[in-house]
């Protein structure tokens, strides 16, 4: 069972086009938030070990990809995203 929030029903509702929407409808908005989170947080792991700066070595290296720690660090990014999903 999926958690719905607020803004689930609120998309619901906007669809629906009136303040009662199915329970159903409400889960498939549910549904589409948490697996949209997922395959951003799963964008930014992948990220995370690709070179942004075009470097031929370690010694080049700007970005910090040679070090599997970018600048940003995509993993604690992902992991926001997941904790938004509930997976905290």
């Amino acid at each position: 069972m999926v958690e719905v929030t607020q803004a689930d029903k609120a998309e619901a509702i906007r669809y629906w086009g009136n303040d009662n929407p199915p329970v159903e409808l409400q889960a498939a908005f549910a549904r589409h938030r948490i697996a949209a989170l997922e395959e951003a947080a799963r964008h930014f792991e992948e990220d995370a070990g690709l070179c942004d700066c075009f470097a031929r070595s370690e010694g080049e290296c700007a970005c910090g990809a040679w070090y599997e720690r970018k600048t940003y660090d995509a993993d604690r990014i992902a992991a926001s995203i997941r904790a938004l999903k509930g997976e905290g």
